[in-house]
């Protein structure tokens, strides 16, 4: 019989080595049960976001959340008072009340008598805002009621 000699090549490791260390991976692997974390399981839709479920605001003009405000400023010119609300937390929100601003006064004391549509509600996180306010009055100059339709009003995450 022959002898097979094998010789080392330094740097190059022996291939049997390979072969035993692949192995016992493997092994090691499959008995220690190492299949990776599935984390949480959901089934099923999500929840459906009800806005109607979250509490709803208008901001004055200094940006303070108010629900069913009696009175508060639009804009730093022109303030609603004595409002009555008819509507809240849908769509839209009306109420009665007047409306007056630096511009009338002396002249409109009591502001003139006015409605008022809080309307674009927008969600955000946890609470919506309504974000824009159009506010109708009789005798109401021509040039302020087109400022007071469809006015843009501040919400805290714009």
């Amino acid at each position: 019989m022959r002898s097979i000699r094998r010789t080392r090549h330094p740097g190059r490791p022996c291939p049997g080595a390979l072969v035993t260390a692949a192995l016992l991976s493997l092994a090691t692997a499959a008995g220690t049960g190492c299949a990776a974390d599935p984390g949480p399981h959901v089934e099923g839709p999500a929840p459906a976001v009800d806005r109607d479920s979250r509490p709803l605001y208008v901001s004055d003009a200094a940006g303070e959340p108010l629900q069913r405000p009696e009175r508060f400023a639009v804009t730093e010119f022109v303030s609603l008072t004595g409002l009555r609300w008819e509507s809240w937390g849908e769509p839209s929100a009306r109420a009665t009340g007047s409306v007056a601003g630096t511009w009338c006064l002396p002249d409109c004391e009591g502001g003139y008598p006015a409605t008022v549509e809080l309307h674009a509600p927008a969600v955000r996180e946890r609470v919506a805002y309504y974000t824009r306010v159009t506010v109708e009055a009789d005798g109401l100059p021509e040039n302020r009621a087109a400022e007071l339709d469809g006015l843009e009003l501040y919400a805290p995450f714009r």
